[in-house]
């Protein structure tokens, strides 16, 4: 499974392999790692995500160690300005942002 948020055809994993001399088969793309998620529980495909994504579900899938090494990526938030001084969002948003 491949994540691209920006929609692209292929990810660092795919750039690691090249170099290695090997591709892989990407079986289904999205723009959301949650989405990913989903698909990942329901199919035998492979992912490279997150760990702290994967351990949501520890009890259903196996997660190892990539024999590859990853890279870093920056996570971003966003939100409608009209949502920024109203009180609720902001406190969802001070307890979400320490999880990040």
């Amino acid at each position: 499974i491949l994540v691209a948020p920006e929609g692209g055809q292929f990810g660092f994993v795919d750039d690691k392999l090249a170099e290695l001399g090997h591709e892989r088969k990407i079986a289904y793309r999205t723009f959301s790692f949650l989405m990913a998620l989903s698909i990942l529980q329901h199919t035998d495909c492979i992912i490279t995500a997150p760990k702290k994504l994967l351990e949501i579900e520890s009890e259903r899938l196996r997660i190892m160690q990539p024999p590859i090494a990853s890279v870093t990526h920056d996570i971003m938030a966003g939100w409608h300005p009209n949502w920024t001084h109203d009180e609720r969002h902001k406190w969802v948003r001070d307890r979400l942002m320490p999880a990040f």
